[in-house]
């Protein structure tokens, strides 16, 4: 083979690389978890710098949403004609924003390398954002495919959940090991919530939509979610799996239907008696349903959340416009000890970070892209409800908790914002077509 084959058929294999990535990039952030567990563990709790920091920031998902950007740019990313094909008003709060987010690196109170990671991790969950959007566009048969690619987050996260269970029975329920930092994948027991809400909103929304399509595997995963999340510990994400529900009864009448509510409620219950008969380590906040019953007084059921609050918006009051500025928090509070990260409520995160002006101009884009994905956009009933479930689950989350500062729950309610958006675009140009 001469140079020029060789050439040609390099750039041949190229080629049909990123045709697979741009079909399957999709079902790459859906499998973080696993990643997590594979690279991110260590039988005796002793880390790396580098697991530890990856760990502590999600970082894998953090380099695939990079990864996805990159994909995109060679798949012919034109981010000016993104940007001009946006609304005057989108795009005016989009860089009044992004304006506020620089600005924290010059607050003469701020910790500069804090406010150059924050201002970073931020850019970049911008730009994956508009590389989901493209990547949808690009080849809109892939489109149709998204409903069968769903399976891969319960599935995933079913998968890392088993693989924490084992790690902790072989490890053995009594060894004294730090439970709370260094369980495989995540430096927080509480983070495996992180994984297990979108999963789990997933999957109902899946029984819900299509009720016929698979509806033993949806709701396998399920249980196994369920047991396994409520085994770990997590409470949030059945506080942000009720609110979804909630809203989504009233808005979809897929979400009536007598054979979905059999089917997910009996799933559901046997997965929080699973998880009641599961043993737990002694002396360790494992057992979601076990701490909720033990808890006596709101403070203890809120797990210091309510002071946390309190003093939030005490710091707001004194810095009300722009903010303390992004990843601040854990050295501003006082009730953080310089440990939690932000103040385990996103309203309360997104005003703290960036005041009212920033933080205002955040919302009011989160409030476009929510009108414009479940209001607006022509997209079917089944998308509209899937995607719902998951973004609003997360919402729900985040009202306990601080999903919004780690990169796996930010990618994903950023997917499926974008998914029933660009699905509604290429309804309405397929009409016009015909017309």
């Amino acid at each position: 083979m001469n140079w020029h084959e060789r050439r040609k058929s390099t750039r041949a294999h190229f080629a049909v690389m990123m045709d697979w990535l741009v079909a399957n990039w999709l079902v790459l952030l859906f499998c973080i978890p696993l990643i997590h567990i594979l690279f991110l563990s260590s039988f005796d709790g002793e880390f790396t710098r580098w697991q530890f920091a990856a760990r502590l920031f999600f970082l894998p998902t953090l380099l695939l949403e990079i990864g996805v950007f990159i994909l995109a740019v060679a798949a012919g990313l034109n981010l000016s004609k993104l940007l001009k094909d946006m609304r005057p008003i989108t795009r005016a709060l989009l860089f009044g924003w992004l304006g506020v987010l620089v600005s924290s690196l010059f607050y003469a109170d701020a910790v500069l390398g804090l406010a150059i990671r924050g201002l970073s991790f931020w850019v970049v969950h911008v730009l994956f954002l508009a590389a989901a959007i493209h990547l949808m566009r690009l080849d809109r048969s892939n489109l149709v495919r998204i409903p069968s690619l769903l399976v891969a987050m319960p599935l995933a996260s079913s998968l890392a959940g088993l693989a924490i269970l084992v790690f902790v029975y072989w490890t053995g329920l009594n060894s004294g090991f730090r439970w709370d930092e260094d369980i495989p994948g995540f430096t927080n027991l509480r983070h495996t919530g992180y994984m297990f809400a979108p999963a789990i909103a997933l999957g109902l929304g899946h029984l819900a939509a299509w009720p016929q399509k698979s509806p033993r595997t949806h709701m396998f995963l399920l249980f196994v979610n369920t047991t396994i999340m409520l085994w770990l510990g997590s409470r949030g994400p059945a506080l942000g799996i009720m609110f979804a529900s909630a809203v989504c009864v009233v808005f979809f009448p897929q979400m009536r239907r007598l054979l979905f509510w059999w089917r997910t409620i009996g799933t559901m219950a046997l997965g929080a008696l699973a998880s009641v008969f599961l043993p737990i380590p002694d002396s360790s906040p494992f057992g979601a349903i076990q701490r909720f019953w033990s808890k006596g007084t709101s403070d203890e059921m809120t797990s210091g959340r309510s002071e946390l609050w309190a003093e939030t918006l005490d710091l707001i009051s004194k810095k009300p416009l722009f903010g303390y500025g992004a990843h601040q928090f854990q050295f501003v509070s006082e009730q953080a000890m310089g440990m939690l990260k932000h103040p385990h409520q996103s309203f309360l995160q997104v005003i703290f970070d960036w005041g009212l002006v920033g933080g205002g101009m955040f919302l009011s884009l989160s409030a476009i892209f929510l009108n414009k994905a479940f209001c607006t956009s022509g997209a079917s009933l089944t998308t509209k409800l899937v995607s719902a479930m998951v973004v609003l689950t997360l919402l729900g989350f985040s009202l306990v908790d601080g999903i919004y500062f780690y990169p796996l729950t930010i990618a994903i309610t950023a997917v499926f914002f974008v998914w029933p958006i660009v699905e509604g675009e290429n309804i309405q140009r397929n009409d016009y077509q015909k017309n």
